[in-house]
């Protein structure tokens, strides 16, 4: 129930007062899209998060990883992966 849990976030986030936590929002908006296969959109999330917080590793990580996989799907001629709602 990736859309209620997109909602969830983005409601939170339009009512939010802690701006010093949001990252963590953004980071989990991040690994939504990933799971979806939108990988643009997990790319642009996790870079806002390491924008916000620039210590937070789990963010640098998982941007590498991101690329891995998209290395990993240029090595198998895939030029895109299909999303999935």
């Amino acid at each position: 129930e990736y859309t209620k849990a997109m909602d969830v976030i983005d409601t939170y986030l339009k009512h939010s007062c802690q701006t010093h936590t949001d990252f963590l929002f953004f980071f989990l908006k991040a690994q939504i899209f990933a799971v979806q296969h939108y990988l643009d959109k997990a790319r642009e999330f996790a870079t806002k998060t390491l924008e916000m917080n620039p210590r937070f590793e789990q963010a640098a990580v998982f941007l590498q990883l991101l690329d891995n996989i998209e290395r990993e799907l240029l090595k198998s001629g895939s030029k895109d992966m299909t999303p999935h709602a």
